[in-house]
């Protein structure tokens, strides 16, 4: 039915086979220091929320699942957006 695709880190042997992959993640020497954003001001919060999920939302709709997390991360990614705008002028 549906093909598992795996990671690269996943491949390359960072993890156990059969263990919890959060938990690995989590206590990986290699992927411990790697931080999401820090400030709304960030790339991945500027594009990857605002062009990013659009992808993902319309993959979704297609075979009609729903999205309610995209959908208010849009919504909430163009409030944040407005505000800026406002403050610049």
């Amino acid at each position: 039915m549906w093909k598992v695709h795996y990671t690269r880190s996943e491949r390359s042997t960072y993890f156990a086979t059969g263990e919890n992959l959060r938990e690995q993640y989590d206590e990986s020497i290699v992927l411990k220091d790697l931080l999401g954003p820090t400030t709304f001001n960030n790339r991945y919060i500027i594009e990857d929320v605002g062009y990013g999920l659009v992808l993902w939302k319309s993959t979704g709709e297609l075979p009609g699942i729903e999205t309610p997390a995209i959908v208010l991360s849009s919504i909430w990614h163009q409030s944040c957006r407005s505000a800026t705008s406002r403050r610049r002028g």
